[in-house]
């Protein structure tokens, strides 16, 4: 039985993302690109609170809930995970088509369970990340 999950990545030391869909990823046309590019976007851009674009980890998007169907709205999870620090989540969504995918939600979870909100990208370096993706190389690998 295959996952309908997909994972797309990013090392950003290295500034490519490396992605391997799935069957049921390619059927949905790709609905995961945007939000990633968004967020590597912000991430290269250093437009993330409390994180500063020197830093190096990897990120993954996956759809939320992961058997979501490529429709409106769209919710993403991308769970960020740093060297030496907590992993951080975020919630990507997009209302509609034609609107922009922003950040909605963030937060870390300490290791007795107790979730810690942390504070969201401006509106205007998500907007920014929207206009102006930065994409600067694309790996795409397909079974």
């Amino acid at each position: 039985m295959r996952t309908r999950l997909i994972l797309i990545s990013l090392i950003w030391t290295t500034c490519c993302i490396a992605e391997t869909p799935s069957e049921n990823f390619i059927q949905q046309g790709g609905k995961l690109i945007e939000p990633t590019i968004v967020f590597a976007t912000l991430l290269k851009s250093g437009n993330l609170p409390g994180i500063s674009k020197d830093q190096h980890g990897e990120f993954s998007t996956a759809f939320e809930p992961p058997d979501a169907k490529p429709t409106y709205p769209m919710t993403v999870k991308v769970t960020l995970t740093i060297k030496n620090e907590e992993r951080r989540f975020y919630t990507v969504r997009k209302e509609e088509e034609g609107e922009l995918w922003l950040i909605t939600d963030s937060w870390t979870t300490s290791s007795n369970g107790q979730r810690h909100d942390l504070l969201l990208p401006s509106e205007e370096s998500q907007i920014e990340a929207n206009m102006n993706p930065k994409n600067p190389c694309t790996e795409v690998s397909v079974p």
